[in-house]
């Protein structure tokens, strides 16, 4: 399954063992966790990265 945040495609591969978590949460977490990644990225080189990939998409 593929959800979308900010235009940006999250792929869903997860096994989930209980039912009440639900896949939405699960890419709801992972979207999450990226938008940390990106925050505690100082450097700015994973913000970098994304956007040369959207631009390149965009072309």
């Amino acid at each position: 399954m593929t959800f979308f945040f900010k235009r940006k495609p999250v792929v869903v591969a997860a096994v989930v063992k209980k039912p009440e978590i639900s896949i939405a949460r699960v890419a709801h977490m992972k979207a999450r966790a990226e938008i940390k990644r990106e925050d505690a990225d100082t450097t700015g080189e994973l913000r970098r990265t994304r956007q040369t990939f959207e631009n390149n998409r965009l072309i």
